[in-house]
């Protein structure tokens, strides 16, 4: 993610090499915070014989306008994406694209994203730690591929070099239209 250039980053008075810093998001109401997310994904699957390669590039500009923090530094903001350039390969078929800024008419399988750009998506209540608390939708639940609103925090002191993972679910579907869902973890590390 990119920071705004009104965005300051403290350095630190001395290194943090063997010093445990508590990683927390920290907001004041009015904000705005942009960033731009990159998401590529390549997947080889095998079910029942036949063999499918699917690869995805999405590149993003998301924008966080912050509305309110609680005594407890939890947030709430508005979840916007201003921005979206989108490519799939899937095997046998071809290529797909999409560009937010320059096409006027996107691909069907794009035509949800191309309606939510520019519209508020939802409004989010966020915990210190990127959990998400509470979810107010206004467009229907759709996730194309562009990742998650924050980066998950271990909710502890870390040290540089330590590491934390996270569960998540994948739901793939097969030749026949069938839903799988896979069980994999995010690792994050703090360097």
């Amino acid at each position: 993610a990119q920071l705004p250039a009104s965005v300051q980053l403290e350095k630190p008075s001395r290194p943090l090499t063997g010093s445990s810093i508590e990683l927390k998001y920290d907001f004041v109401a009015g904000e705005e915070i942009l960033s731009k997310v990159v998401h590529l994904v390549s997947m080889d699957t095998k079910i029942e014989g036949t063999a499918e390669t699917v690869e995805t590039r999405s590149v993003s500009m998301r924008r966080w306008k912050v509305t309110g923090v609680d005594n407890q530094g939890n947030v709430t903001f508005g979840h916007f994406i201003d921005r979206a350039k989108m490519w799939q390969k899937v095997s046998g078929r071809p290529e797909v694209r999409f560009d937010s800024e320059s096409d006027e008419e996107p691909p069907e399988i794009y035509r949800k994203v191309a309606a939510t750009i520019g519209t508020s998506l939802a409004t989010i209540t966020m915990s210190p730690q990127g959990i998400v608390l509470g979810r107010e939708s206004a467009q229907p639940n759709f996730n194309p591929g562009i990742g998650e609103l924050a980066i998950p925090l271990p909710g502890r002191p870390v040290q540089v070099g330590q590491k934390w993972y996270v569960p998540n679910e994948l739901r793939i579907s097969d030749a026949e239209g069938r839903y799988k869902r896979i069980q994999t973890r995010q690792l994050y590390s703090f360097q």
